[in-house]
């Protein structure tokens, strides 16, 4: 029997995968090199925005098998469990007080920024942003279980 393997696709590649923010692969690839080949034969518009000419992982693209950071496991290489939740998320920093020039009375920037980050990065990754932990820090925004993210502030930012 065969246990698909998910993938949870960021908001600013799911142009490229019909709008799906889960793509389920009916398949037992045994590295995460063998999965991304398969994800890109089914939606060969993600191939260019996750991986180099080389064929190497994007440096502002952060691969997660689980909890583990790909870079951490292996690579490319890294062995994947059956039923591999895979998320896939560009790296993000500098805190929604950084990326939004103007703040509204709410604490939010002008409609205009945020509907701009939106399209970069996805609705998920800007409502991680508007965590008041983000507000004049540097953050990290990492995946969680469930597919969704959570912006984490970095040690050593401003007001920190």
């Amino acid at each position: 029997m065969t246990v698909p393997i998910t993938f949870h696709i960021p908001g600013a590649l799911r142009e490229f995968t019909g709008g799906r923010s889960r793509v389920q692969i009916e398949a037992t690839p045994t590295t995460l090199g063998d999965a991304l080949y398969l994800l890109w034969t089914l939606y060969p518009g993600v191939r260019d925005r996750i991986a180099t000419e080389q064929g190497q992982v994007r440096e502002h693209i952060n691969v997660f098998i689980g909890s583990e950071n790909m870079r951490y496991t292996g690579g490319l290489a890294s062995a994947l469990p059956a039923g591999a939740e895979i998320s896939i998320v560009p790296a993000v920093s500098g805190g929604l007080t950084n990326l939004l020039p103007s703040r509204g009375d709410n604490g939010v920037g002008d409609a205009g920024s945020l509907q701009g980050m939106t399209h970069i990065m996805g609705t998920d990754h800007v409502r991680a942003f508007q965590d008041e932990r983000c507000l004049g820090r540097q953050c990290s925004v990492e995946p969680l279980s469930d597919g969704s993210v959570t912006a984490i502030p970095l040690q050593g930012s401003p007001n920190e």
